[in-house]
């Protein structure tokens, strides 16, 4: 083991680390800034074709900032999506009314919190420089900075997901003299694993693979579970009391509706024709056979039915279809009429993937506990992808994350070029 990996398991906030933060944070919030003010403008409203779900989001956050609960433009409570990327925009609603350009800042700041996390879980698993190279990455990354252009669910999830991971790697960490306080921040983990949860409930899939990696991990077997026990309660009090809201409201404990409509999008007969692994929006798929009317809980069970109903009849067709669901969780090329978006997007992935594998078998032998729990939302990632459809927005998502792997086989591969240049040399 090198020095800086040495110094990745002896982590301290140390003036240096909060230099290293600071850069990181400046350059990323420049970015998303300069970024918004060229192709969006500070005060524009919320644009259906670029991002439909937007307008929901921002919506409910205005409807809940005046006071009318977790509500739809018309001010009736809805389950349609999840609330936490709508309560991520209310603290600016409160204070600075509707102003689009207080909450653009706002999730421009948020964005760059994110890269700062990047930059932190990165130095307490692999070191400075790999967490300087990941946070210098990830800030000028055009797929994370695309996020805050928009009042999409990206900008929050994107944040959450590397607190809640960066945290969970400490929970379980077999230090002395973090093993009276694990049980503290296993609790802290869980608390932003539920708040992940709020903004996109997929990443509970992740679960049952941190429960089975606790026991793995953990020196004392019972401790493990202990701990992941407390973070997984933690998780589920914070969803716990949004399904309460959705039975005390709608008489059904349900997160959020839109599931059901994605589901269905993703498994048809026409999307298994025409573009498998892909999907297609309700409006395109309601016909005399597959009506979608009625109340919010209504119009979820007769998504969920058709969609459970093109599993059974297609049963043989679903190897084909998950493998192209995943084949387009990889594609680097967006499917958008704007140019700049696709190309600037496409190489970018381009370019990363390489180091992020690279980095993912590296950081097995750098530090095998860490890199698993990193891999946590990766993994759900892809069981997400399998369940539903692949998209390079899903994979963008946790881009926060995989950044890590990608800085470590950067460096890794740095060192490696410099060694050969140094032989050549002699």
């Amino acid at each position: 083991m090198n020095k800086s990996e040495s110094d990745a398991k002896t982590f301290v906030w140390d003036r240096r680390c909060l230099q290293v933060l600071a850069i990181v944070f400046v350059l990323a919030f420049g970015v998303r800034l300069g970024l918004v003010w060229q192709f969006v403008g500070f005060d524009s409203p919320p644009d259906a074709t670029s991002a439909p779900d937007q307008l929901n989001y921002e919506e409910s956050a205005f409807q809940l900032s005046i006071g009318n609960g977790y509500s739809n433009k018309d001010g009736d409570p809805t389950l349609h999506r999840m609330p936490g990327t709508s309560f991520t925009l209310l603290p600016v609603y409160l204070f600075f009314g509707r102003s689009y350009a207080a909450a653009r800042v706002w999730f421009c700041i948020l964005s760059a919190l994110a890269c700062v996390g990047t930059a932190w879980v990165a130095t307490q698993s692999f070191g400075r420089q790999v967490g300087l190279v990941a946070g210098l990455l990830i800030s000028v990354y055009p797929n994370h900075a695309y996020g805050p252009l928009h009042f999409v669910s990206e900008v929050p999830f994107s944040l959450l997901v590397i607190l809640a991971t960066g945290t969970t790697v400490l929970a379980f960490r077999a230090e002395k003299s973090l093993a009276e306080k694990s049980v503290y921040v296993s609790i802290i983990a869980g608390i932003l694993w539920g708040c992940t949860a709020l903004v996109r409930p997929n990443i509970l899939l992740c679960f049952p693979l941190l429960i089975a990696c606790a026991s793995w991990s953990s020196d004392r077997l019972r401790r493990g579970l202990y701990l992941s026990v407390c973070m997984t309660a933690a998780t589920c009090l914070l969803v716990g009391l949004w399904a309460g809201r959705n039975y005390m409201v709608f008489g059904r404990p349900t997160l959020a509706a839109v599931g059901a409509y994605t589901l269905w999008g993703a498994n048809n007969e026409r999307v298994l024709s025409e573009s498998p692994g892909s999907w297609i929006k309700t409006s395109d798929l309601v016909d005399q056979d597959h009506p979608i009317n009625g109340d919010e809980l209504q119009r979820m069970d007769q998504a969920n039915q058709y969609a459970k109903d093109f599993f059974a009849k297609h049963l043989a067709d679903l190897p084909y279809l998950t493998t192209m669901k995943l084949y387009r969780l990889l594609d680097p090329w967006v499917e958008t009429d704007n140019i700049l978006v696709q190309w600037s997007f496409g190489i970018a992935w381009l370019a990363t993937i390489p180091f992020i594998i690279f980095g993912v078998f590296r950081s097995l032998s750098v530090s095998k506990v860490d890199a698993v729990y990193l891999l946590l939302p990766l993994a759900a990632l892809v069981l997400t992808a399998a369940i539903f459809y692949g998209s390079p927005r899903f994979r963008d998502s946790v881009s926060s994350v995989y950044m890590v792997f990608a800085a470590l086989g950067f460096r890794d591969i740095a060192r490696q070029l410099d060694l050969q240049k140094l032989i050549q040399s002699r």
